[in-house]
């Protein structure tokens, strides 16, 4: 109780951009984002670990991880509800038990229908730890700087255990995959006491939901579901679009490559330029990153230019994120905003590819990229009347 109090007091300090970040309580919020999340993040190597290793056909191995999919979005919109009612560390600790249990079943289940179902269960703990912990990392002092590093974490796990992927499935094929799951969960564990043990950020800024009505809250929601449809339209078709460019797979499998680690580069930047420029220029910079050099894709183009392409894009948008979960903490003091943004993110993922699909049956590619750039711009002008609100409220930064 004594390290959950001295957190707590932790985050009512407010501090400048220039202030140390409050690694202390940081880090096990990264931990329980990257626990819950680390399916998403190396999906690849789970599918390659499924079809070369498990046995399953690449059928049978998108239906399980559908199913890992569906029960984290189902839990990542129940928390919209759960995260105000009930003690966080008792949530946490659900998640993280559900988790560890579907794990050690997976190592047993024998038949894709048993893994399926292991890997639901999966999923609804991991959407309740994602949804907690970055609701956790909101209650911090500096959140954009947070954010940035926590997807920064999460990356750069992603792009190690990628790394590693050859030297575990030597070891255990697909089970050292799980064992990984399994090892990450018990860690998560050891931290439960050092994250917010509930939502309230500071008392003293009990007026702070006052000046940020639910009409501001909503548009900035709505802008989070938007963005992510338009990630979700292009960033699913953008292989088959540099391959209608005129590329081979190859040269987009390696322009691809790279932006991973282009990506980082942009969440680390958010962690590292903080606020000081305010949200809505970085906002709006970010998102320029997704419109503008979609542009080049729209005749055949070179590997160099589609490397260059991606690689900005993915800066954008791993830049983008942190700030659009700081606009959501600064809407009220008990990071309910963030858990119903993390919702958001996940419905616009669903919804994007779907629309991106009805679009491109009637006219291609091309289709696909303008109802991204579309989406994108929808995005940055919902988003700029609840981060400009804040700021012209004395509450964040200025421009």
């Amino acid at each position: 109780m004594r390290e959950t109090a001295e957190i707590d007091i932790a985050c009512t300090v407010s501090e400048p951009v220039s202030a140390a970040v409050n690694w202390r309580a940081l880090l096990p919020a990264i931990l329980t984002v990257v626990t819950g999340a680390q399916v998403v993040i190396i999906q690849p190597v789970v599918v390659q670990a499924l079809t070369e290793y498990a046995g399953f056909s690449a059928e049978q191995s998108g239906y399980i991880l559908s199913a890992e999919m569906w029960g984290f979005a189902v839990t990542t919109i129940a928390m919209v509800v759960l995260v105000s009612r009930f003690h966080w560390h008792r949530l946490i600790y659900i998640s993280v038990g559900l988790m560890l249990c579907a794990n050690v079943s997976s190592l047993l289940a024998n038949d894709a229908t048993t893994l399926s179902i292991c890997r639901f269960i999966a999923g609804l703990g991991a959407g309740g730890l994602v949804s907690l912990g970055f609701a956790a990392v909101g209650r911090l002092p500096q959140p954009d700087r947070c954010f940035g590093f926590a997807v920064t974490g999460a990356l750069t796990y992603g792009a190690l255990v990628v790394a590693v992927a050859p030297m575990l499935f030597l070891f255990g094929g697909y089970s050292a995959i799980v064992v990984l799951f399994i090892a990450t969960g018990i860690l998560c564990l050891g931290c439960v006491r050092k994250l917010p043990s509930a939502g309230i950020r500071n008392s003293s800024h009990a007026n702070d939901s006052s000046s940020s009505p639910w009409p501001k809250r909503l548009s900035a929601l709505a802008a989070m579901m938007v963005y992510f449809a338009a990630q979700g339209a292009v960033w699913s078709y953008l292989f088959l679009i540099g391959t209608d460019a005129g590329l081979s797979e190859n040269e987009v499998a390696y322009g691809l490559g790279v932006a991973q680690f282009a990506g980082i580069a942009g969440a680390l930047t958010a962690a590292m330029v903080a606020t000081r420029f305010g949200r809505v220029v970085p906002l709006t910079a970010g998102i320029l990153f997704g419109i503008l050099p979609l542009v080049y894709l729209f005749s055949n183009t070179t590997p160099l230019v589609f490397a260059t392409v991606v690689c900005l894009y993915n800066f954008g948008w791993n830049m983008t994120h942190p700030y659009l979960l700081g606009v959501m903490s600064s809407l009220d003091n008990t990071g309910a905003t963030v858990v119903y943004a993390v919702a958001m993110q996940k419905i616009g993922l669903a919804i994007g590819p779907a629309v991106a699909a009805m679009a491109l049956a009637g006219s291609g590619y091309h289709s696909v990229l303008l109802l991204g750039m579309g989406l994108f711009a929808a995005s940055l002008f919902l988003i700029f009347w609840p981060a400009l609100h804040r700021q012209k409220g004395g509450l964040d930064p200025a421009c």
